[in-house]
C-alpha cells in the first residue's frame, strides 16, 4: 500500500470534476467575507474548494467538517496550519496543491482559473 492515499494526480482529477459540477467562476463568496470566512462543511455539504475536492476524492464529510472544529476565534484553520490526522492521507504535492487553491480561493479567484 503507497504511503499516500491522494497524491497531486487525483487532487488535479478531483478538482477537475469539481469545476465541471459547478458554474463557470464559481467561488465561495464566504470566503473574502470578512467576518463570517468560509466553513468547509455547511449542514453536511461541502462549502469551499479544499471540502469539495476532499468529498469527491472519498474523505468522509464528518471527516471533513472536523476542520472547522480547529477554529482560530471562529475562523476555520488554514490548510496549511491544520493538525488533523487526515492530512497524513496526502501526498505533501498533493497538500500544496490543496493549500494553494484555499489561497486562491479566499482571494476571490473562480474555481475555474485553479486547475
Amino acid at each position: 500500500m503507497p504511503k499516500h492515499r491522494y497524491d497531486e494526480t487525483s487532487v488535479r482529477n478531483a478538482l477537475a470534476v469539481v469545476v465541471a459540477d459547478h458554474p463557470a467562476d464559481h467561488f465561495d463568496h464566504r470566503s473574502t467575507a470578512p467576518v463570517a470566512g468560509c466553513r468547509y462543511m455547511s449542514a453536511g455539504k461541502p462549502q469551499c474548494v479544499v471540502a469539495h475536492v476532499m468529498v469527491r476524492l472519498g474523505v468522509n464529510p464528518r471527516t471533513v467538517a472536523q476542520l472547522d472544529k480547529e477554529a482560530d476565534g471562529g475562523t476555520p484553520v488554514r490548510l496549511v496550519d491544520s493538525r488533523h490526522p487526515i492530512l497524513k492521507r496526502f501526498s505533501p504535492e498533493a497538500l500544496a496543491l490543496l493549500a494553494s487553491w484555499q489561497w486562491a480561493q479566499d482571494r476571490g479567484y473562480g474555481w475555474d482559473e485553479l486547475t
